[in-house]
Formats: structure tokens, sequence, C-alpha cells
């Protein structure tokens, strides 16, 4: 076989079958991944990010964990940060608007100076938002997610295993903590003051009203606005079609290309790529010549 007729294949193979460097590999019988990236386009190679977003693609079966799998993963997630509390520190930055309004009334109440307040302490499996670890009382807020079925069920079962080790609970809504936050002190130092209160529930929840409609989106991520938006929004809105692009180059050289349009020759070459055209002088000549 001809080197062009090769290296012509390779690449219909690489950039329109989508067939990996190691697939390529086994299908011409090279020795070495070094003959294929010869054979592609200079910049033209897949970075990793986009080989494993085609991979998902082709095996989605390689990637899939079983239920078992996704327990043990999970277990195991939860006692490393059981056993590392220090090294997780989302539990420190990534708070909610309810709760850092509440770590705010904490601290201009002045209950951080009289008790140790730990925010998402661990009490295997779980985490409670803000314990006073040495009163053991755990304070809870709770959104409107807290109404769907799982979550209800999982907060039955964490407030049953923090009561049978010795716990006492006080659930605040959000809206509780955010409207009416003196109140919620309050309560809070009320339980701190009375061991013989357990178990309390703060405000009533509810359902936001609002009906959250998954968007369709395309292989890029974006949503049909965000794409309309994003070519609205382009520099150059009048992008040649690919056969007017192809048309051009055959003919012209870059720079000409690019005076009419008003940007770089560097950007006309995007254009080819992203079109899947030659980019190259020799590879357009060769695209043009009658052999091919």
């Amino acid at each position: 076989m001809e080197k062009e007729t090769l290296k012509r294949l390779v690449q219909e193979d690489y950039h329109i079958n989508l067939l990996s460097i190691s697939e390529l590999c086994s299908k011409y019988g090279f020795k070495s991944k070094s003959y294929v990236r010869n054979y592609l386009l200079e910049g033209n190679i897949r970075t990793l990010s986009e080989a494993n977003k085609i991979a998902h693609k082709k095996f989605p079966e390689r990637f899939k964990h079983t239920d078992e799998t996704k327990a043990k993963l999970r277990e195991k997630r939860l006692r490393w940060m059981k056993e590392h509390p220090e090294e997780t520190a989302w539990r420190q930055t990534n708070m909610s608007y309810p709760e850092k309004c509440l770590y705010v009334l904490l601290n201009d109440s002045g209950l951080t100076d009289k008790f140790l307040i730990v925010r998402e302490y661990s009490v295997y499996p779980y985490f409670i938002d803000f314990a006073f670890v040495d009163e053991k009382v755990a304070v809870e807020i709770d959104g409107s997610q807290h109404l769907l079925p799982n979550r209800a069920e999982n907060d039955r079962k964490k407030d049953e295993l923090l009561l049978n080790f010795g716990w006492r609970i006080i659930r605040f809504t959000a809206n509780e903590i955010m409207y009416n936050g003196e109140n919620a002190i309050k309560l809070i130092e009320s339980m701190l003051s009375d061991s013989n209160k357990t178990y309390e529930r703060v405000g009533i929840l509810r359902y936001s009203g609002k009906n959250y409609v998954k968007k369709e989106r395309d292989e890029n991520g974006r949503t049909k606005a965000q794409t309309e938006l994003s070519i609205k929004n382009r520099k150059v809105k009048n992008r040649p079609s690919k056969e007017e692009l192809w048309d051009m180059v055959k003919s012209e050289p870059f720079t000409q290309i690019a005076k009419r349009f008003n940007v770089c020759d560097n950007t006309v070459r995007k254009w080819c790529k992203f079109y899947g055209l030659p980019y190259r002088k020799k590879d357009i000549e060769t695209e043009c010549s009658p052999s091919v």
C-alpha cells in the first residue's frame, strides 16, 4: 500500500470512524504509536479528555459500576472522610446559604465561644450539619429537598441512629434560619440548657413550587438557547459555509481570506479544522490534485 493512501486511510479511521491510536496500531500492524502520530495531522490529535468522551460513548459498558461496587466505593469514601476530617475541605467551604446564615448567628450570639461546634461532624455513615460535640446536640437544617421520599427516609434513619448514640436533635427548616434567626438561637440555647429535650422540629417544610424541567443538551453539553447565544455573540457572524470555504482555500492564500473577513489567518485554519477540511498548503494541493 502506498504511503499517501495509507496516510489517508489512517486519518479517515481516526477522525471519521473515531478509532483510537491503539486500535489503529492493531488494524494496520504498526509496531509503535509514533508511526500513527506521524500519519496524523499536526495539532489534530485528540486530547485525553476528548479521547475519554469518545471511549465512554463507544464502550459505555466498560465505565459502569454495579450497585455492589457503588456501595463499596461509597462506604470507603465515607470511612476515609471520617478518618481524615482535616482533609475534607468542602466541609468548611461549601456551605449553603441557610448554613452560612446559621454560622453567622452562632458567632454573633457568642455560642461559638462557649461550646465546641463542628460543622459536618461525622457520625458514620452520616454527617451532622452543626454539632455541639461536648453537649451531643445536633442541629440540622432542612430545605424543600428533604420532602422527597428517599431523602425523608434517609433523615429518619439518621435521626434514629443519632438518638441511639445519645445525641439530641433539633431540626430547623431553611426559612426558619433565614427569616427567624433570633428565635432559632433561643431554641438552640433552650435545648442546650434542658437535657430532657431530645428531639424537636421547628418550622414547616413546603415545596418551593418550582417545576424543574431537564433540558435537552447537545454533544457539547449546551442547551439550544446556549448554542444560539454562542452563535449570536460570535465576533465573526458571517463565517462562510464548508463549501464556500473550500472553494476559497483551493484558490486563495489564507491571509487573503482572513482580510476579507477581518480575522487572522489562524482563524481561517480553525474554520478548516472545524469543517474537517485540510488546513495546510501541501494537504490542500494533495486534495486538489487530479490523482485524488
